[in-house]
């Protein structure tokens, strides 16, 4: 299964909670333009995120593909030449969009592995997170899916991390596969899926748990290793790092793992 069988072309208008950086809320369904509450940047800089937040509204509503300079100028209600100021091709503002992503991955990654060294526990977070993720806010797994395909900054990035974790696990005795080229298709393969049938509305409850668990599996972990995995609870994340917190708590919060 390709990255880009599992993308559709469904409009949204839902809520990115806590996404952009430096604690701005980018708001998609009533296109609220991001209020800072750290010390202001300059001009330049804070127009360049007020056109990579009004593409990711885009984005979370239309293919990637389909984004187009005049439409990225009206959600950001500046003119079109203020948008060539900055961008002068779709795939300039795409590839901004992958950056903010992979910048957010890698805070948010941060924090989840604070204080772990165990490969196969870290890329199990990680998945989770994913799949937690996509079901917490619809308009984010949209958009994640729609620049993954599309942005080989994201996915740069997202290979770069998983392979470490892969190559930890395999150290460890935990992971026992023969090729890191499939090794790594199966983890995005089954997470990008897994994080399709959420934003579907076909998953269960537990679905972050029966995908690592199911990727744990076919990385070689046995059953009594991919349960203890599967069974560490979720850290808390910082809001800052892009992760809901405080009300939105409970919905990051998977139900305890099943007996298999």
């Amino acid at each position: 299964m390709t990255i880009g069988s599992l993308l559709g072309d469904r409009s949204v208008a839902l809520r990115i909670d806590n996404f952009s950086k430096n604690g701005r809320i980018v708001n998609v369904e009533t296109s609220e333009r991001p209020e800072s509450v750290v010390a202001r940047p300059g001009k330049r800089e804070r127009t360049h995120a007020q056109l990579v937040d009004a593409a990711l509204r885009v984005i979370a509503r239309k293919d990637a593909a389909a984004l187009s300079i005049l439409e990225l100028a009206h959600e950001a209600e500046v003119s079109h030449g203020t948008v060539y100021n900055y961008f002068r091709t779709r795939e300039e503002i795409v590839d901004a969009v992958a950056l903010r992503l992979a910048d957010d991955f890698s805070e948010q990654q941060s924090q989840m592995f604070a204080g772990l060294e165990e490969g196969a526990a870290r890329l199990t977070l990680a998945v989770r997170h994913f799949v937690l993720r996509a079901a917490e806010d619809r308009a984010w797994g949209l958009v994640f899916l729609r620049v993954s395909a599309a942005a080989a900054r994201l996915g740069h990035t997202v290979t770069l991390k998983t392979l470490g974790n892969l190559r930890r696990g395999l150290k460890a005795g935990t992971f026992r596969y023969e090729s890191e080229a499939a090794a790594l298709d199966l983890v995005f393969g089954t997470t990008l899926a897994g994080m399709r049938t959420v934003l579907d509305g076909r998953a269960g409850r537990g679905h972050d748990r029966d995908i690592a668990y199911t990727v744990l599996r076919g990385l070689g972990a046995t059953r009594s290793e991919a349960e203890r995995l599967v069974a560490r609870p979720f850290p808390d994340l910082d809001a800052a790092g892009g992760t809901a917190v405080g009300s939105n708590a409970g919905a990051r919060r998977s139900p305890p793992p099943r007996s298999r």
